[in-house]
């Protein structure tokens, strides 16, 4: 048997490239900065220096790890998140129920709707930020993998079409596009997420 690690950048490591290249643990750092994405497999991840295995499902998040496939290193293989959103813009199309979907939900009055994935730790860092908010805004949230739409699924490339990122989080209020994550944080830090969500007419509860 032959060791393969695969460096992953900035995605989260899907649960059937687990299964199918037949990962056995994964290794970082900073094990609680590793986020498992719904289960598949069960690998094993050691923390550096470790020699005591976390159990883990799934997939990873990072923004740099190593997977170890089998023994011993044998290559290397780099997966890029940038890499895999335009393959999917390549190959997966959004139907025109996807695109009135996408127009329905964006058409919702005075809320903050919410494109979103559970799994995602970026989803999860702009949730965090907008529930931290007081009032707190009036929110539809749409979990894409609980629809079970694929990564960078018809509706991501919708999405794209409209806001040229199909990831996720994605944040709109009456049509407006308000940003992912590193805005949403952004706008936090600034003092400006409350009062940019007024001005574009949300509702708070």
């Amino acid at each position: 048997p032959q060791l393969v690690k695969y460096q992953v950048e900035g995605s989260v490591l899907p649960a059937a490239f687990c299964q199918q290249h037949r990962v056995l643990r994964i290794q970082h750092p900073s094990p609680s900065q590793v986020h498992m994405q719904q289960p598949a497999v069960q690998p094993m991840m050691m923390s550096a220096g470790s020699s005591a295995p976390l159990q883990m499902v799934g997939g990873a998040s990072v923004p740099r790890f190593a997977v170890q496939a089998q023994s011993p290193v044998s290559s290397v293989v780099r997966i890029s998140a940038a890499e895999e959103a335009a393959k999917a813009a390549a190959t997966i199309q959004a139907s025109s129920g996807d695109f009135e979907f996408l127009e329905q939900k964006l058409k919702q009055p005075d809320v903050l709707v919410l494109f979103s994935k559970t799994y995602c730790p970026f989803v999860q860092r702009a949730k965090a930020v907008l529930a931290s908010l007081s009032p707190s805004p009036v929110m539809d949230v749409i979990e894409l993998d609980i629809m079970g739409q694929p990564r960078h699924g018809p509706i991501q490339q919708a999405l794209r079409s409209k806001t040229g990122s199909s990831s996720v989080p994605q944040a709109f209020v009456n049509g407006s596009y308000i940003g992912g994550c590193q805005e949403i944080e952004n706008l936090q830090r600034a003092g400006n997420l409350g009062p940019t969500l007024q001005r574009l007419g949300c509702r708070f509860a």
